[in-house]
């Protein structure tokens, strides 16, 4: 339903006073430019009376049915929420239950376990004074085990210092012997022939006198294809030193060089040392190489390494020396 509402009225104003007021001063109320008759005038009022009385009472039915509606959900929603505050409420009463169950079950434990476990220590604690005399008899036997270990180390190196005089009295017997590696084997073969045209190249005068053996050695880590090592016992060191001097000044020595067929293969002059010695040896290479040592070499037997120019010898008697290679 329209209402009419004057320029000035909004539906939130207070209600206006529609009571009638004197005929005088109606009969002054004029509409337009002239007057109307006074039942015009009281019918009209009657009527935006009844108009405004209507609005009121719908916008008072939709307030209500707004207000109504509002509180339902924020009831629901309080009722959720209150659900969910009794779950969690619950909840913690159980756990609180079980902790005050567990409580009383472990205070019930623990009562019965003191008196186990003063006796226990009773226990251990008298067991305590069995281990500590037991701790010093086994104190008392650790220092005679430390006394035996000081005796095995003084053994040791007294093995060590016999081992090196075995070592070098195996080298001296050595002295004159030559050793030539890299040489094919066959059949039929003449070795004193081989060393006679090997001196030969090496410039030195070998007579056959001057050869008290020649023989090929089964070397001691056999290598596949490889012929036996020949070791010569000459008369001198003299002999031996001039002949490997002379294959060193001629840079290396091959099979072409004595008249052998083939392609050429590379032959190996030197002295004759003991196993320790070549292991030494092959260590000190390996470790001047790596160091980047200028020199290493053998002579009478014994083995040297030096950096350089500027510095002195080192000489490698023991597996411990190779550590001075730095």
């Amino acid at each position: 339903m329209s209402v009419l509402r004057s320029p000035n009225m909004r539906s939130d104003s207070p209600q206006p006073d529609l009571s009638l007021r004197d005929h005088d001063n109606d009969s002054q109320i004029a509409y337009g430019k002239r007057k109307q008759p006074e039942s015009e005038c009281s019918a009209e009022i009657s009527k935006l009376r009844q108009e405004m009385m209507s609005f009121l009472k719908d916008f008072s039915v939709a307030q209500t049915t707004n207000m109504n509606k509002m509180k339902e959900e924020i009831m629901s929603q309080l009722k959720d929420q209150l659900s969910g505050l009794q779950i969690t409420s619950n909840k913690i009463i159980a756990e609180q239950n079980q902790l005050k169950s567990e409580l009383k079950s472990f205070k019930k434990t623990t009562e019965g376990d003191i008196q186990a476990l003063q006796d226990s220590l009773n226990y251990h604690s008298g067991r305590q004074d069995e281990n500590v005399q037991k701790i010093q008899s086994i104190a008392s036997e650790v220092t005679k085990v430390n006394n035996i270990g000081e005796d095995i180390r003084q053994l040791r190196n007294k093995v060590n210092d016999l081992q090196f005089e075995l070592n070098t009295h195996q080298q001296r017997e050595r002295l004159a012997n030559l050793e030539i590696t890299g040489l094919p084997q066959k059949t039929n073969e003449d070795l004193r022939d081989y060393l006679l045209k090997i001196s030969n190249i090496a410039k030195c005068q070998l007579a056959l006198e001057d050869i008290i053996s020649i023989n090929r050695v089964e070397p001691r880590s056999k290598l596949l294809d490889k012929p036996k090592v020949i070791v010569a016992k000459l008369r001198s060191t003299l002999i031996r030193d001039s002949i490997i001097s002379g294959i060193r000044r001629n840079r290396g020595l091959t099979t072409v060089d004595i008249g052998l067929p083939g392609e050429p293969r590379q032959i190996y002059v030197n002295e004759h040392l003991t196993p320790l010695n070549k292991m030494l040896f092959g260590k000190a290479r390996e470790a001047t190489k790596k160091n980047g040592y200028r020199y290493v070499w053998v002579k009478y037997g014994k083995i040297f390494t030096r950096k350089d120019d500027t510095h002195p010898p080192v000489h490698i008697r023991t597996i411990e020396d190779i550590s001075k290679i730095k």
